[in-house]
């Protein structure tokens, strides 16, 4: 599959199907196969960009500190370079942050976005969540036991209570060929910290699709109703699930997809 080098960042994506250019860009410690489940059942009606973000699977940048603001305009340069012109754009989680400074930076150059499982800003709670993680991993625990305490703050009661869901989500964690090092989940880490888009969010002219689930306890509900109170031009949707969804529910997610970027 193919590279691209843009500036100082070498990202390796993949694009496939067929009309107008959707770009999917992923959450926190997540690479490109987060997103394969809708890509599948877009592909028929979108040509789709699905790309590994600085800090993880097979892109490769400059290994220095990472920003919101350096994410998006690399983004933006690499989606230039690929010839994708006024994309629709969405992301989820900490992709959804990177969506919010795309919109807000280079509003002339994109067409409608979604924003998923996202905040404006994330909460203090959350973010002592994922550095107690982090310490679980600089500790050297084992697969299991960070398995074990990450997968209740992704999904919800009912994936929790299917064994084959979760022993087919391990597996593929397990044979996943390009591990995030500790190095890197710092370093995304480190965009979560320091992130604040509430001042950017009367910036975002785009069409706007919000979409939350309730069992969410990454992002809460109410920080996705602040964002469609403060985006000028949104629509804010509730899908079943948790924070996982395009993996929990991919055929709404991409259902809801193709009813607002194909209107």
């Amino acid at each position: 599959m193919p590279n691209q080098q843009v500036n100082d960042v070498n990202f390796y994506y993949e694009l496939n199907g067929k009309g107008p250019t959707l770009i999917l860009v992923n959450g926190y410690n997540s690479d490109l196969t987060l997103w394969k489940p809708v890509m599948e059942l877009l592909k028929n009606h979108f040509q789709i960009l699905l790309f590994d973000n600085q800090g993880i699977g097979q892109t490769v940048d400059h290994g220095g500190p990472l920003t919101a603001e350096e994410m998006a305009d690399n983004i933006i340069c690499l989606a230039s370079s690929l010839k994708l012109h006024n994309p629709h754009i969405a992301g989820i989680s900490m992709g959804g942050t990177i969506v919010q400074k795309i919109a807000s930076r280079h509003p002339e150059k994109i067409n409608k976005i979604a924003l998923l499982a996202t905040s404006a800003k994330w909460r203090k709670a959350m973010l002592m969540g994922l550095r107690s993680i982090l310490t679980m991993i600089e500790k050297e625990l084992c697969f299991e036991d960070i398995f074990t305490a990450i997968l209740p703050w992704v999904f919800s009661e009912e994936f929790l209570s299917n064994q084959e869901k979760i022993s087919t989500f391990k597996k593929d964690r397990l044979e996943y060929e390009y591990p995030q090092s500790l190095k890197d989940q710092k370093r995304q880490f480190e965009v979560l910290l320091h992130f604040n888009g509430e001042k950017d969010l009367q910036k975002i002219k785009a069409s706007t699709l919000i979409l939350y689930a309730p069992e969410d306890i990454i992002s809460l509900p109410y920080e996705s109703e602040y964002l469609a109170k403060h985006i000028v031009n949104s629509t804010l949707i509730e899908c079943p699930g948790a924070h996982g969804i395009p993996i929990e529910t991919p055929e709404v997610v991409s259902n809801h997809f193709k009813e607002f970027f194909l209107d």
